[in-house]
């Protein structure tokens, strides 16, 4: 247990940057209080942690790697609100599908694993080395299972692009946060029907057309993004 981030972080990581980063707020003033919340990379817990200190009622967390998720599960313990499954979030347009989960070329970044097959992700190679096999699961599943979702975050080394273009359910989602990553090198067989370009310019016609304002904060190859609801959840 590390005393001053009061959660299980590893040495010569930048876990602790993560965590600190999100409770500080990078993603903006957000209402938690009796909210249903969907965590989609999950990390070590610092955005479920958040969001259950702050009042949220239910917090469905979802992690790939199993040595982030068993990091996930120590931090968020005694937190009831907070449910953590070992799995990967991906597009709704297939089934329940097994992806091949990657490391970061840069063994400190242990939030840079993606199970996208592509060279880089944020400028951040992607290695080939270290690699599992990992569960996903559509996510418009997670709507039909858990109904309207007040706040989705969305850290997720490029599966926000097959994540949100692929839904069909964005209108049961009220807030969505996140960051967004330049991919490149991206395998063809990677590709989505209809939405051959993943950047923040298309994710933000995208969103907006389904019904949200964006705003962006740039970063170089990632930035932060939020999709606000124009209109109240049906």
């Amino acid at each position: 247990m590390d005393g001053k981030a009061q959660v299980n972080v590893r040495r010569q990581s930048w876990d602790r940057n993560i965590f600190a980063n999100v409770v500080a707020g990078e993603y903006g003033d957000i209402a938690f209080s009796g909210t249903t919340v969907v965590d989609i990379g999950a990390h070590i817990g610092s955005f479920s942690i958040l969001a259950a200190t702050r009042g949220a009622r239910r917090i469905l967390a979802y992690e790939a790697w199993a040595e982030n998720f068993e990091l996930l599960v120590m931090n968020c313990r005694t937190l009831p609100a907070v449910e953590c499954h070992h799995a990967a979030v991906w597009r709704s347009d297939v089934g329940d599908a097994v992806l091949d989960w990657r490391a970061a070329a840069n063994p400190d970044n242990t939030g840079g694993g993606t199970v996208i097959d592509c060279a880089s992700v944020a400028g951040e190679p992607i290695a080939g080395q270290k690699r599992c096999a990992v569960r996903a699961i559509p996510f418009d599943d997670i709507v039909d299972r858990v109904g309207d979702i007040d706040v989705l975050k969305i850290d997720a080394e490029g599966s926000e692009y097959p994540i949100l273009y692929t839904s069909r359910k964005l209108d049961r989602v009220r807030t969505i946060v996140g960051e967004y990553h330049a991919v490149a090198g991206l395998a063809e067989r990677m590709g989505l029907p209809g939405a051959p370009d993943w950047n923040v310019d298309r994710l933000r016609e995208h969103l907006e057309r389904h019904g949200f304002d964006v705003a962006t904060r740039d970063n170089g190859c990632l930035g932060i993004f939020r999709a606000e609801r124009r209109r109240p959840l049906r």
